[in-house]
């Protein structure tokens, strides 16, 4: 039987071909959510002047109880936007202990804060897989966060010619690897038969692979 299409982070609702994580910030969600099957739900750093950091972090607690919730995020870190870096820093951290204490993965954001990603996860020591979306670090960003428990998502900048995230994908191990649609609104099969293709694998093959790494990290 064939594998289902993993979108690992999408902010649109998933089709019935597909499995993955719906992803919300926690300022757009209400009191009487009603959840789909897999979500996610974070500070986002874009967003963090919106809320009230502490409450926003108890109303995460809350929800992470909640069985269908599978991972914390997107949240991270963007020192390319104008809002307090630090604020953002002691939000992210905080993040992390929620996802720690309640065992669920993480997505994550981040733009030009790698060195600060990198250093968080040498001095606080995580033990849960990380994701990171839109992936676009290089090599060097790559082979350092490959020393941890991180997994790199590829979305649909991987159609453009000469971006970023075209270049470092043949670097990025099959076992390490998601495919994801983020705001994106087409098709999730067309990123799987451009990747497929460049990393000279059949795409039921490809399929297989990431709903494996997808039954690992999110069993």
């Amino acid at each position: 039987m064939s594998a289902s299409f993993i979108d690992i982070h999408t902010h649109n609702a998933l089709s019935d071909s597909q499995a993955g994580i719906q992803s919300f910030c926690i300022q757009d969600i209400s009191f009487n959510q009603q959840w789909p099957s897999s979500f996610s739900v974070g500070i986002h750093p874009w967003h963090i002047h919106k809320v009230d950091v502490t409450q926003a972090l108890k109303q995460l607690e809350y929800i992470a109880c909640e069985k269908d919730m599978k991972a914390i995020g997107e949240c991270g870190l963007d020192r390319a936007i104008a809002r307090n870096f630090d604020l953002q820093l002691s939000a992210f951290i905080s993040q992390i202990k929620i996802a720690e204490a309640f065992d669920k993965p993480m997505i994550i954001h981040n733009v030009r804060a790698f060195s600060d990603f990198l250093s968080i996860l040498k001095n606080e020591k995580p033990a849960i897989p990380f994701v990171f979306h839109a992936f676009n670090g290089n090599k060097d960003i790559l082979n350092k966060l490959m020393r941890f428990n991180v997994y790199f998502s590829i979305g649909a900048d991987v159609l453009k010619d000469n971006s970023k995230a075209l270049r470092i994908l043949p670097f990025i191990p099959l076992n390490r690897l998601f495919i994801e649609t983020d705001e994106w609104e087409g098709d999730i099969a067309e990123l799987y038969q451009k990747i497929s293709e460049l990393k000279s694998i059949d795409v039921e093959k490809l399929k297989n692979q990431l709903y494996y790494n997808y039954k690992n990290i999110f069993a």
